[in-house]
């Protein structure tokens, strides 16, 4: 069967998509798309996804989209690349992922990686793609910018300057064939650019190409070329209303099309011969409520919708030819970025330095640990129910942080349209401010007092393991293994089953948390200072 889908909401009327091109020097067509977005496409062997996103590099800000992929049999969905730009349409040739950008050129993607595809010929942008065996055929727009820049060079160009050639101007249709692009002729519609164009769709059906397109009027128009290479006069399919998708379907050489608004499963059209039957709707499913981004495609023999949320998290449902739903919709399961797998690398590495240097600190100590064990009564250790106290105050700002990152997150919509926490989103500024308030008032106040404001509100203080007063030094590098209590959060529970109750900073520093008593600067033992003198022993 030949598998070769395309849908775009593509060059349309209004905005300019953010920047961040594909790097071929072009500027990017207007779109209307959000932020974030999805896109998938299928066939009998891959389900593709492009997850539309911001980078969050410092560098290089912009729209950033990683192309994910799974086989048949396998649940995995691998990471094939990311791009530094927006899709607006994927397609397929056999194992390869044909990718349209919002810039007018193409990429290819594979299980290797992505690379660029050639230019079309004549200064055309692409609008549109589909695959048929070894070929790809393409629908390329005029630049409107070309062609007016091409008008001015000739107003101002001498008369003895030889012509130079006309610009492209309308929509064509070109084929790539012996890696090589040819123009295979016009395209049945009076557009004049693609900046005319709502939204387009290109398949293979029967070895027919089948041209979906909608103009600024929003009705969508069906064309076939036909075996002499010319077209039909085409028939009306429905209305595009604004904002939604469009897509030609094949399922299984059954021609579909797929109408929907952002948050919705949308409806399904299927022709008979020549007519396009009444839409049936795909039934919503209630797990996919949190999810605000669709994309619809049939791949490994199912029709799939493919969900994101502002999280980027993915999920899964499948559907009957009748639009009900086949099963309950499943989160996926994804494998690791590059970028994804640097950060986490990095967070392992700064963990394991930390375990490292509370090993060698716990090794250091341990002479007056055995000192400090053997008299562990006479130390006044505190009680862990008020250490946890102290903590949570002390943690607080964290908390706090967390919670108005939350509420950003909720009711920000530039921020949920982001997809995931970058520098730039207020959320990653909330938490950043919360863990730097954490480590700064606990470091700064037991360096100057012993005690965090926790530990007043609990009377407690921090000791060293004979009772008296830390050196700067050792409060200092107690409160930098904190990194290591808020990474691993499990870690602050290993003071439960520490014999003096010490956490990983304690074990490092050498350091322990016990009750304030009226003189801290002396080692804290059994005896009362109030005791009175014993009697004297009675006269004989």
């Amino acid at each position: 069967m030949i598998a070769a889908t395309a849908a775009i909401v593509v060059p349309s009327l209004l905005r300019a998509a953010p920047a961040g091109g594909g790097g071929t020097g072009r500027q990017p067509i207007a779109v209307v798309t959000p932020v974030r977005d999805l896109l998938a496409h299928g066939s009998d062997e891959y389900l593709w996804v492009a997850d539309v996103g911001m980078s969050p590099s410092t560098e290089t800000p912009g729209v950033n989209t990683t192309v994910r992929f799974r086989t048949a049999g396998d649940m995995r969905w691998q990471v094939a690349g990311e791009i530094a730009a927006r899709p607006t349409l994927l397609a397929s040739r056999g194992s390869e992922l044909l990718i349209v950008l919002d810039d007018g050129s193409w990429k290819i993607a594979n299980e290797s990686g992505i690379r660029s595809g050639n230019d079309l010929p004549g200064g055309y942008d692409v609008l549109a793609l589909a695959g048929q065996g070894d070929d790809i055929w393409a629908v390329g727009a005029a630049d409107p910018s070309r062609a007016s820049a091409a008008a001015t060079s000739a107003a101002t160009t001498p008369s003895t300057t030889a012509p130079s050639p006309p610009p492209p101007s309308g929509l064509m249709l070109f084929v790539l064939r012996s890696g090589a692009w040819k123009e295979a002729g016009p395209l049945p519609v009076k557009h004049k650019s693609g900046g005319e164009v709502a939204a387009i769709s290109l398949e293979v059906f029967d070895d027919r190409l089948t041209l979906a397109i909608v103009g600024p009027e929003r009705a969508v128009r069906v064309f076939t070329r036909g075996a002499d290479d010319h077209w039909d006069g085409g028939v009306e399919a429905g209305t595009l209303n604004a904002d939604a998708r469009m897509k030609l379907l094949n399922l299984r050489g059954r021609p579909a099309l797929w109408l929907a608004d952002p948050r919705s499963a949308g409806e399904l059209s299927f022709r008979n011969a020549q007519r396009w039957q009444p839409p049936t709707r795909l039934a919503d499913s209630d797990k996919l409520a949190s999810y605000d981004r669709r994309a619809l495609a049939y791949a490994l023999g199912q029709l799939r919708l493919i969900a994101s949320d502002p999280q980027g998290r993915l999920a899964e449902q499948l559907y009957k030819l009748d639009g009900t739903l086949q099963g309950q919709a499943t989160e996926a399961v994804t494998v690791m970025t590059d970028a994804e797998r640097r950060i986490s690398k990095t967070i392992q590495l700064v963990v394991i330095a930390m375990l490292v240097i509370w090993m060698l600190g716990a090794l250091r100590q341990r002479p007056h640990l055995q000192e400090a064990l053997a008299r562990a009564p006479t130390l006044h250790l505190a009680p862990f129910g008020r250490r946890l106290i102290g903590g949570l105050i002390d943690l607080s700002p964290l908390l706090v942080a967390c919670l108005f990152a939350g509420f950003a997150v909720e009711h920000d919509p530039q921020s949920a349209a982001v997809g995931a926490i970058n520098y730039k989103s207020p959320e990653f500024a909330w938490i950043s401010a919360g863990l730097g308030m954490y480590f700064l008032h606990t470091t700064l106040m037991e360096v100057f007092l012993a005690r965090s404001i926790g530990k007043f509100i609990t009377n407690t203080r921090v000791a060293t393991l004979d009772g008296s007063r830390p050196s700067p030094a050792a409060l200092l590098g107690r409160n930098v293994m904190r990194v290591v209590d808020v990474v691993l959060l499990f870690v602050p529970l290993l003071s439960v089953f520490s014999p003096l109750r010490q956490r990983v900073g304690d074990m490092s520093a050498g350091t322990i948390v016990v009750m304030n008593l009226p003189d801290p600067g002396a080692p804290i033992t059994l005896e009362s200072k109030d005791e009175s003198p014993a009697p004297p022993p009675p006269a004989s």
